[in-house]
């Protein structure tokens, strides 16, 4: 198993270009919310700024599970459709093909976070700016950024860590189940939903695992796992605290490698060409 750096940089331009339009799609229905709401502010029309800035919460909260369909979108007409599985019978490995199409994943989320992250600060900026008593300003909301990291810098970073193992090992666990049934399961009927039953049961299984190694951790006093008595000030604390998200991430971790090494594993070896 070798992962070459230009047949990968290859596949992930392959894997942009086939969902050029839904990308295009996507980001111009953002961008054209964020115009109305700047037109709307310019002409000072609060409703057309209710309705952009609704519209554009949602979009961000929605996003996460957009990314999440997006990666099945990458995947699932290449393992069940003739033209499409053409691609695992090229000289690139499954283990190349699945990790370009992560990759890819990644690289759309990310984009989409940044992208969510500065027009949210702007449209705060913009929305708070004129009003006498706040204090609300682009250099206080940065600041308020830096302080955070400065002060629970080990904390953030496994926080963030975890976000996207958690995040990786989902595309993963999906990678899998689809792989699954096409691969051992392929006389089955109804094969995109024993797919999404084999997520759910997965998903189910890492949370009980997860919540055992914790309760067995905590009852023999290796870390303090019990929220009822966490006493910081702040309950947004509990989202940094390095025992709270160090199982999870691990774990997580473990079952993202696991769930790709298998779901290449069964395409290489399984899938009926």
């Amino acid at each position: 198993m070798k992962f070459g750096g230009r047949k990968m940089l290859k596949l992930i331009k392959l894997e942009l270009f086939k969902s050029k339009n839904i990308l295009i799609y996507f980001f111009s229905i953002i961008f054209l919310t964020e115009i109305l709401f700047l037109i709307g502010y310019a002409l000072d029309k609060e409703i057309l700024i209710a309705i952009t800035t609704f519209l554009l919460s949602i979009m961000a909260v929605v996003s996460v599970v957009a990314i999440i369909i997006y990666s099945v979108i990458l995947y699932l007409p290449d393992i069940s459709k003739k033209p499409g599985y053409m691609l695992f019978s090229t000289p690139n490995s499954a283990y190349k093909i699945l990790g370009s199409k992560i990759i890819v994943t990644l690289i759309i989320g990310f984009l989409l976070f940044i992208l969510f992250s500065l027009l949210g600060v702007f449209d705060i900026y913009l929305l708070t700016k004129d009003i006498d008593t706040s204090e609300i300003t682009l250099e206080s909301i940065f600041k308020s950024i830096i302080d955070a990291l400065s002060e629970e810098p080990v904390g953030i970073i496994l926080f963030l860590a975890s976000t996207l193992s958690q995040f990786v090992s989902n595309i993963t666990i999906i990678y899998f189940s689809i792989t699954l049934t096409y691969t051992f399961l392929s006389n089955v009927k109804f094969k995109n939903f024993i797919a999404f039953l084999v997520f759910v049961a997965v998903n189910v299984g890492i949370s009980i695992i997860k919540f055992a190694i914790q309760s067995a951790m905590s009852l023999t006093g290796a870390v303090e796992f019990n929220l009822t008595s966490y006493t910081s000030e702040n309950p947004f604390d509990i989202m940094f605290n390095v025992d709270y998200m160090l199982v999870p991430l691990i774990v997580t971790t473990v079952v993202g490698l696991s769930m790709y090494f298998a779901s290449a594993w069964m395409v290489e070896k399984k899938l009926n060409l």
